[in-house]
């Protein structure tokens, strides 16, 4: 992913407006995460809870 991107823009733009409307920023778990998920890849991600 390119620096200058979000994490959420890799998905279909109305799913990115949601987002954007809904949360302030995708946690640090979902935004290295995200890219292995939308890849297709088997991912386990593992965060604190609340976070």
């Amino acid at each position: 992913m390119r620096p200058d991107t979000r994490p959420q823009d890799a998905f279909h733009p109305a799913v990115a407006h949601w987002f954007d409307g809904t949360f302030p920023a995708p946690t640090a778990a979902q935004a290295q995460a995200w890219p292995a998920i939308r890849a297709g890849q088997h991912t386990l991600v593992a965060a604190p809870t609340g976070s």
